[in-house]
């Protein structure tokens, strides 16, 4: 079946409130990354969302899973995220090819709500 690598930023960043229930073993193996040009709103939201902005840096984890969680984590973040690739940035600045989840209605989102370090677990 073969493994895909996800691009996590909040609930399911390991320590998250979902990493465990939704994630748990399955994972096979932990990166540290970044996505640049995109934002991280949350403040004052339930829970993060990220969409694109230039300049911008989302911090996060790499996760290597089997392909089959992704139908799993689609269900969790439900129909106000889109699957997305994207080029996630490792802690050693290479370049990863990496599903992540952004606002499915990204005009929503509010300035006011932008995340300036990038870091949901630094919010």
């Amino acid at each position: 079946m073969g493994s895909v690598w996800l691009f996590v930023y909040g609930t399911l960043r390991p320590g998250g409130s979902a990493f465990e229930t939704v994630l748990g073993d399955r994972v096979l193996e932990i990166r540290s990354g970044r996505l640049p040009d995109h934002g991280l709103y949350g403040r004052g939201l339930p829970y993060p969302f990220v969409a694109p902005l230039a300049g911008g840096q989302v911090v996060g984890e790499l996760l290597r899973v089997p392909v089959g969680v992704l139908a799993e984590t689609d269900r969790y973040e439900g129909p106000e995220y889109s699957r997305v690739e994207v080029d996630v940035l490792d802690e050693h600045d290479r370049p990863v090819r990496a599903w992540t989840y952004l606002a499915a209605r990204p005009e929503r989102l509010s300035e006011t709500s932008l995340i300036a370090s990038g870091d949901w677990f630094g919010a």
